[in-house]
C-alpha cells in the first residue's frame, strides 16, 4: 500500500521523459488508445510467478519487459523472497547500467530501463522477527534460509533499506492531519530542480546518475563525516558500491533540506537506511557462533570419550539412514553417541535431551551400521554426551543408556551420570 503511493510524490515528468515512456509503451503494444502521450510516471507490479523473460523482455522479436515498461517510473516487487532467485538475478546488470540488451537469432535490441526499484518482504517466514508485539517462532537457520533467497549483490544495489513496524490502532483511527502527497511532491520537485541545475553541463539530471568521479566533486564530506562513514564501512562490512550509494543518498537528503554541503547529520541518516546490512552482520555472527560452538562441543566430547577409556571407531558417521556423531567401543560394547551442545544451562532431564523421534532416528542409523558391518549379535547401547558452557567454562553431562542386547527395545531406561569438570 505504501509503495503504490510513491508515484504521487515523484517529480513531474518533463517532455523528454514522457516521450521516452510513450515510445516504449507503444512498442510493447500497451499504449492506451485515448492517450497518445504518457504524462504520468508508470507503476509496474508483476506477480511473483513472473519469468525472467517477462521481466527483461523477449520474444521472437524482442519486446520490452517489465523493467523497460517501468522506465522513469516505479517497478514494485511485493514479497521479494517469493520470486524465483534466477529471475531476480537478471536485474543486477540493468540496475547498474539503466538499460538492457536482449539478443535473439534475428536481432539484438537495447531498451532503456531507468526505473526506481521498490521491493517489500517479511523479516522471516512467520513475519514477526524483531516484533515487540508478537514472538517470532522461526529459528536462526530458517531466517537465514529465507533471507538467502535474496543475493548480497542484489541487496547491495538497493539504496534505502527500511524496517517498517506494524501500525497501531491509535494511529489508524487518528483524525490528526498528516502531510499530504502534494506537499511532499513540492519539496521533491524543488530538490530535482536543484539537481537539474547542478548537473546541466554533465548530461544528467539526478544524484542517482553520479559516476565515481562525480562523487568526488559533488559529494565532499567534512572530517567528521569522513570519520563516521569510515566507522560504518568497517563495522558493517560495506562494499565499494554501498559506499557510493550512501554518498548519493546523503547528497539527496542535503538537497531536500536545501543544503549546499553534505553535513554530518545527512551522512548519519543515509547510513541508518542500510538496516539489512546490519541484520546480515548479526545473522552471520550468530550462525558463525553456533557453528563454532558445535565444533568445540564435538572436540570436547571426543576428548571426554577418550578419558573414559573408550576406543573411537568413527566420527561423524553417516549412512543412508542418517548420521551419528561418535561410534566408540567400550570393552565388549559398541556405543553410539549423540553429542549435544548447549550454552549456559544443561538439559533438565534425559527425556529432554533425546526426544522419542530422535531415539528412533538413532536406532535406524545404528541398526544399519551393525548390519553392514556384520555385527548383528554385538552388545550395543546409545549414549548422549551433552557439552554445555557456563561462566566461560566447559562442562560435560553424560546420559548413558542401560546395556541391552540386540535388537534395541522401543522403550529403554536411561540414567544420568554427571561428570562436571572444567576443560582446559
Amino acid at each position: 500500500m505504501l509503495a503504490r503511493r510513491i508515484p504521487t510524490i515523484l517529480p513531474d515528468l518533463n517532455f523528454k521523459e514522457a516521450l521516452e515512456i510513450t515510445k516504449i509503451h507503444s512498442i510493447a503494444g500497451v499504449l492506451p488508445v485515448d492517450s497518445p502521450l504518457v504524462t504520468t510516471r508508470p507503476f509496474r507490479s508483476p506477480h511473483h510467478t513472473v519469468s525472467g523473460v517477462a521481466l527483461t523482455g523477449g520474444g521472437r522479436i524482442p519486446k520490452p519487459g517489465e523493467m523497460s515498461l517501468a522506465h522513469h517510473g516505479v517497478l514494485f516487487l511485493d514479497e521479494l523472497p517469493e520470486f524465483n532467485r534466477n529471475t531476480l538475478e537478471v536485474m543486477r546488470g540493468p540496475l547498474e547500467d539503466r538499460q538492457i540488451t536482449v539478443s535473439r537469432a534475428s536481432c539484438t535490441l537495447t531498451y532503456p530501463c531507468n526505473f526506481m526499484f521498490i521491493a517489500s518482504m517479511n523479516p522471516c517466514p512467520c513475519g514477526y522477527y524483531g516484533s515487540k508485539e508478537k514472538r517470532c517462532t522461526c529459528s536462526e537457520g530458517q531466517i537465514s534460509k529465507y533471507m538467502s533467497k535474496i543475493s548480497g549483490p542484489l541487496l547491495d544495489r538497493i539504496d534505502i533499506q527500511i524496517e517498517v513496524s506494524p501500525v497501531k490502532y491509535d494511529k489508524l483511527n487518528s483524525t490528526s492531519e498528516c502531510e499530504t502527497s502534494e506537499t511532499i511532491k513540492k519539496r521533491v520537485n524543488e530538490a530535482r530542480n536543484i539537481q537539474r541545475e547542478r548537473y546541466k553541463t554533465y548530461g544528467i539530471f539526478s544524484n542517482s546518475e553520479l559516476t565515481p568521479i562525480m562523487l568526488e566533486e559533488f559529494c565532499k564530506l567534512d572530517d567528521e563525516g569522513k570519520r563516521i562513514l569510515e566507522q560504518a564501512f568497517k563495522k558493517l562490512g560495506l562494499s565499494a558500491r554501498a559506499y557510493g550509494r550512501i554518498l548519493k543518498v546523503s547528497r539527496t537528503i542535503a538537497d531536500l533540506e536545501n543544503s549546499k554541503n553534505i553535513k554530518t547529520e545527512h551522512i548519519c541518516e543515509a547510513i541508518q537506511y542500510r538496516s539489512l546490512d546490519k541484520k546480515y552482520i548479526k545473522w552471520g555472527e550468530n550462525l558463525y557462533r553456533r557453528h563454532e560452538t558445535g565444533r568445540v562441543g564435538e572436540e570436547v566430547a571426543c576428548d571426554y570419550v577418550k578419558k573414559l577409556g573408550y576406543e573411537i571407531i568413527e566420527k561423524n558417521y553417516r549412512n543412508k539412514m542418517g548420521e551419528i556423531d561418535i561410534i566408540a567401543k567400550d570393552k565388549n560394547e559398541i556405543v553410539f553417541i549423540e553429542v549435544k551442545t548447549r550454552c549456559q544451562k544443561k538439559y533438565g532431564s534425559p527425556s529432554e535431551a533425546v526426544d522419542r523421534r530422535k531415539k528412533r532416528h538413532i536406532y535406524h542409523v545404528a541398526e544399519f551400521y551393525l548390519i553392514i558391518n556384520k555385527l548383528e549379535n554385538a552388545f550395543c547401547r546409545i549414549d548422549v554426551i551433552e557439552v554445555y558452557f557456563k561462566d566461560e567454562k566447559i562442562f560435560v553431562n553424560h546420559i548413558k543408556n542401560s546395556v541391552q542386547d540386540r535388537p534395541f527395545k522401543d522403550k529403554f531406561q536411561i540414567f544420568e551420570e554427571d561428570y562436571d569438570f572444567e576443560m582446559e
